[in-house]
């Protein structure tokens, strides 16, 4: 991926990534989406090293660091792009870029192009409950659900440290870290799941509280950009089935439920709020705005893709079950969604 400096991005630049983008998440995960979905290791390797290949791993990481050095918002609608391939192949990719972004430029320096790391966020957690502790350089603590994890080289993980919030790092080799894949996942099969244990784990210290502000935003912003992909995804998706499946006198298209759900769904791939301006800071209410918006969005689409393929829409083979599957999760994570309108609550009393 060609490196560009932050402030000279500009639309015909994103464009091309965007472009580059959208042609590999067509291209190979969509071949393999149905390995994907079983996070099938070896599918979900050859996804990676597609990312690593052209620069996808390390979007928002300094150039001088080996990066495309491009600024945060412009990082959600590469993930948008890939995503229409598959949903957890983007987040693997986002997780990558939020854990490599939080390190600093000796540390990026000791990680190898093919490595893969993660980030592990707080979730619903407040910094007094249920995070890994760090103290003395060393994490303890486990984490029960950690997506998008399961073999990574390093980790990236929000904790606390004398209850403030702070960011560690553990390489994937430290001992007194051990992790167990976590098995029959509903969804984003190509971000395998992973329960970490961490018994005083050497860790080196990251970020402070703001630096955690900037990583959560990233991640919500990052997954309602996902929605927005599995979402375009379905209606394409559905659109091109009721072009092409005749019954009851012409394609399904002409029928006035079957119109009315296709319309649903452009319009509410229409009212979604990509990133008009790549330069912008991202603001963390929005974001996470953002996150409860679009995916309440694409669970509601792609229900109506599934009902538009019929007796077809809950079989593997067509896919559009798999992308129901998947807004699902993403209205799930990082927090429940009715749980980030209570934090987006409180974010906006304390603004005013």
């Amino acid at each position: 991926m060609t490196t560009v400096e932050s402030s000279e991005i500009g639309t015909s630049e994103l464009t091309e990534f965007v472009s580059v983008a959208g042609h590999f998440g067509i291209d190979v995960p969509g071949r393999l989406a149905l390995e994907l979905d079983v996070g099938s290791p070896d599918a979900v390797l050859r996804c990676w090293h597609g990312l690593c290949k052209i620069g996808l791993d390390r979007c928002i990481v300094p150039g001088t660091s080996g990066g495309a050095d491009l600024p945060d918002a412009a990082l959600a609608p590469l993930v948008e792009a890939v995503a229409t391939g598959d949903a957890g192949t983007a987040l693997l990719m986002l997780s990558s870029n939020i854990a490599l972004a939080t390190l600093t430029p000796e540390l990026i320096a000791a990680v190898p192009e093919t490595d893969r790391w993660a980030y592990v966020p707080a979730g619903g957690a407040r910094p007094t409950e249920r995070l890994p502790v760090l103290e003395d350089g060393k994490l303890t603590g486990t984490v029960e659900f950690a997506l998008g994890a399961f073999g990574a080289d390093g980790l990236v993980f929000a904790c606390r440290e004398d209850d403030a919030l702070v960011l560690a790092a553990v390489t994937g080799g430290s001992s007194g870290k051990t992790e167990r894949r976590v098995d029959d996942q509903l969804a984003l099969g190509g971000a395998p799941v992973a329960e970490i244990v961490l018994d005083g784990a050497p860790a080196v210290r990251v970020g402070d509280e703001p630096e955690a502000g900037r990583a959560d935003a990233l991640l919500n912003a990052g997954v309602a950009a996902i929605a927005r992909g599995v979402a375009r995804r379905g209606r394409e998706m559905a659109l091109e089935y009721a072009e092409n499946r005749y019954q009851g006198g012409g394609p399904i298209i002409i029928h006035g439920a079957v119109r009315d759900m296709l319309a649903r769904m452009s319009e509410r791939e229409l009212a979604m709020t990509p990133v008009t301006d790549p330069s912008a800071p991202l603001d963390p209410a929005i974001a996470l705005a953002r996150k409860i918006a679009d995916t309440d969005a694409a669970v509601e689409s792609t229900i109506d893709a599934v009902q538009v393929f019929g007796g077809m829409g809950y079989m593997h083979e067509t896919g559009v079950e798999k992308l129901m599957r998947d807004a699902k999760y993403c209205q799930l994570y990082p927090t429940p969604n009715w749980i980030a309108r209570d934090a987006l609550l409180e974010t906006q009393r304390k603004r005013h």
